[in-house]
């Protein structure tokens, strides 16, 4: 749901902000509930497919939820834009800095840096199994 706590890394919020916060979370929260249960046979055939080594089927099951994920990000920059109009301008800044940083991370990790990890999930130097 819109990356959580780390969207707010850094910032002390006001009780007025944690109020504002949690009824906006609360108003998109059944929203996301939905959207992940649409998604489960896919995420769970998907991961089957895996298991087996079939990248075609995987590359086959993601493309067909393009239009499920674009449906998750545009919740999620919805909701994040109005937790952003919820806080002080002076926390508007550090939300920005993690969004920022958030999306610096999904891009690395699309690129195959899992924190120190090879596309091959494995460590850099590690033995293949």
């Amino acid at each position: 749901m819109g990356g959580g706590r780390a969207l707010f890394r850094g910032i002390a919020l006001t009780d007025a902000e944690k109020a504002s916060v949690k009824t906006i979370r609360e108003k998109y929260e059944e929203q996301f509930k939905t959207l992940r249960e649409a998604s489960k046979p896919q995420r769970e055939e998907m991961k089957a497919a895996r298991q087996r080594g079939d990248s075609a089927a995987v590359k086959a099951i993601w493309d067909k939820g393009a239009d499920q994920r674009a449906k998750m990000k545009s919740l999620s920059e919805q909701m994040n834009g109005e937790l952003r109009a919820a806080l002080t301008p002076e926390h508007r800044a550090q939300f920005d800095a993690n969004v920022t940083q958030m999306k610096d991370r999904v891009a690395k990790m699309r690129d195959g840096d899992h924190k120190g990890r090879g596309k091959g999930g494995r460590r850099a130097g590690a033995a293949a199994k």
